[in-house]
């Protein structure tokens, strides 16, 4: 019988999710990345255009080489590109800007693609029952909330739901790391929030282990980030700057650069930034 999403076994909190050591985001630019992701954190990577953010997701999820540095999921390594395909089948899920789902194909069928992938990368050596796959669907379907759409094709869905679409596509497989560019770019305020809620609450839950997002927008930022990463772009190209908390991020010179660069981007309106910006935006309970 499949696996659902409740009953996967996590790790304990201290474990290292993800582990990065001397990763160079350019070629061009000496500094390099050194961190740790353990279970239960979120990562916000915060910049604006053309900082790094898009190459970060491309590097940590083995899309582009690894070269110089390392990139590790617990035993497995990105630059080995032979348990690659397999990490990204069983660990690593992915969610780009746009939602980028197969438009020929229902939400059903874009769902069961990677579902049947993960069963192959788990060695069933069978293709799992087609409702099986259909009731593993729903279920995550009505994880992201955009249940009783799978008789959908990506057209007849609003660019929001789309994109909660694509959040199920990568939790399929019982995915334990989530890497996120940008995803709530093109959506209206409350869609973006309602993302934003899903992703804490994945993790926060218990069904992802850890989650990676970068983002230009800083309420996105104050209400996923348990740790930030600010890349430096304009006067500072090339700065990393690892801040382990809101307060440290507050304080940090690379943040008020930030905040002093031109901000349509980063704030969903114009008005009261001083005021809800000074202490920062939390969630619920953080």
């Amino acid at each position: 019988m499949a696996s659902t999403l409740t009953d996967i076994p996590r790790a304990a909190a201290a474990d290292v999710e993800l582990r990065v050591s001397g990763l160079r985001l350019f070629p061009d630019r000496e500094a390099t990345l050194d961190f740790e992701l353990r279970t239960g954190e979120i990562l916000v990577v915060l910049g604006r255009n053309g900082s790094g953010k898009s190459q970060l997701i491309n590097l940590l999820a083995g899309v582009y080489p690894v070269r110089p540095g390392t990139v590790r999921y617990g035993d497995d390594d990105v630059g080995r590109a032979a348990g690659l395909l397999r990490l990204r089948q069983r660990k690593l899920g992915v969610v780009f800007q746009q939602p980028a789902l197969l438009r020929g194909l229902t939400i059903q069928e874009n769902l069961a693609l990677p579902l049947r992938l993960a069963h192959g990368a788990a060695g069933w050596g069978r293709r799992p029952p087609r409702a099986a796959l259909r009731e593993e669907v729903a279920q995550l379907l009505a994880l992201v909330g955009v249940p009783d759409c799978e008789d959908c094709f990506p057209h007849d869905l609003s660019v929001g739901d789309q994109q909660c679409v694509a959040l199920a596509r990568a939790l399929a497989g019982n995915k334990r790391v989530l890497l996120c560019d940008e995803p709530t770019t093109d959506l209206s305020l409350d869609k973006a929030f309602q993302v934003d809620e899903l992703i804490a609450g994945l993790v926060q839950g218990g069904v992802l282990a850890a989650a990676v997002v970068c983002t230009q927008n800083l309420e996105t930022a104050f209400r996923l980030g348990s740790r930030f990463l600010v890349l430096g772009d304009g006067d500072q190209p090339g700065e990393i700057v690892h801040c382990p908390c809101r307060d440290t991020l507050r304080a940090h010179p690379a943040f008020q650069r930030l905040l002093r660069l031109p901000s349509e981007p980063l704030f969903w309106s114009e008005d009261g930034r001083e005021k809800r910006f000074a202490g920062g935006v939390r969630r619920p309970g953080a």
